[in-house]
Formats: structure tokens, sequence, C-alpha cells
């Protein structure tokens, strides 16, 4: 007898019955129900389009997110700073304009993907992958601390911060480097 066909039984309680819980034990069938409780639970807002990562900051009490909204030249990226108990915006920044492509087109923004946070120096860390490098903003007020010149790190698409030895890595995909 299938899995479906035992939890449809005579025996089985009245009512809807999730497919990827039958023939499970009651009690992972309660962890399940209340799995799915804690997540009707949880709140959300509307930040803006075209989100990529979230790192939560300790020090500055908030989740630092990028963005970037199409293929390049990307006209529409932000790094937004979230406040975790509303949930709403406290801080955003758009980043500057990249230069111009290889065949002299428009080179869009400075399109921001993957972040981390430097809680020792107050500083979040963005890669900027379509522009193979990355840039650090300010915690407090997201302004532009540095751009890193196109090119530093090839199609970057994570940063980890390392505080205790002052460093941050940079994915370089394609090939064997960070």
């Amino acid at each position: 007898m299938s899995q479906k066909a035992k939890d449809n039984t005579p025996d089985s309680p009245p009512g809807r019955h999730d497919p990827a819980l039958a023939g499970q034990s009651a009690r992972r069938r309660v962890l399940g129900d209340r799995l799915r409780a804690y997540y009707d639970a949880v709140a959300s807002e509307p930040v803006v389009r075209g989100l990529y990562q979230v790192k939560f900051s300790e020090a500055a009490n908030a989740a630092f997110v990028t963005s970037a909204v199409g293929r390049p030249p990307v006209k529409e990226a932000k790094l937004v700073k979230i406040n975790p108990e509303t949930l709403k915006i406290e801080a955003e920044a758009t980043p500057g304009a990249a230069p111009a492509r290889p065949d002299g087109s428009d080179g869009g923004l400075f399109a921001v993907y993957g972040v981390d946070v430097d809680e020792a120096n107050g500083n979040v860390w963005v890669t900027n992958t379509r522009q193979d490098t990355a840039a650090v903003y300010k915690q407090s007020d997201l302004s532009l601390v540095k751009q890193f010149e196109p090119g530093a790190v090839p199609h970057a698409r994570d940063v980890v911060v390392d505080e205790a030895n002052g460093r941050a890595y940079a994915s370089a995909t394609g090939t064997p480097e960070i």
C-alpha cells in the first residue's frame, strides 16, 4: 500500500492531508504543524525589487540587503539597511555609475549582490559581480567608503569578512582564487 493510501485510511483524522507528511509518525506531524504555525506568524514587509542577499549586524541591530534588477547594464540596484523590529527601511544607497562596457556601451550601475558586515570597523562589504569587483559602505548611513577598481575580483559573488585578521575574502567565480 502506498504512503498516500495509508494516510487516507478510515483511521486517518478527517480533513486535508499534506502529501509531504503522508506516512510520517505523529511526532513528526506535530513538528510539521509547529513549523507551519511558526512560518504563518513570520512578518514580512515589501523592501525593494530584485533582492539577492541579506546579512544581519548585531552591532548595528540591522539587516543589510542587496538588490539588483535586470540584465546588464543594470539600471536599478540598492544596498538597504532594514530595522529588524519594524522591517522598515532605515537607509539605502544606490551604487554609482559603472564604467562603460568593453564594447563602449553604457555600464549601468555598480550593482550589488553579495554582502557581509564588518562589525569591528562598522562597515558593510558588497560584491559588484557584473563589474568583477567589490565595495565598502558605512553601516551607519550607507555612505560609500571605497569602490574597488573593476576587475579586482572576477565575477565576485560572495564576500566574507574576517574581523580577527582584518581581511575580506570575495569568491572569484571560474578561477581557483579568492
